[in-house]
């Protein structure tokens, strides 16, 4: 299952939990991933700016 958030909205991520138990009784494994993805083309992208 994916869910597209605000994974610093404590809200937004307690819904997902509680509706994630709710549909398959628990939760194994839960990975919040945030990042930013520089707007440039890719041979232009600078890793550790």
């Amino acid at each position: 299952m994916a869910a597209a958030m605000d994974v610093t909205d404590h809200a937004q991520l307690k819904q997902l939990v509680d509706v994630t138990a709710r549909e398959y009784g628990r939760i194994d494994v839960m990975i919040n991933n945030a990042g930013i993805m520089p707007q440039a083309l890719l041979e232009r992208v600078q890793i550790g700016q």
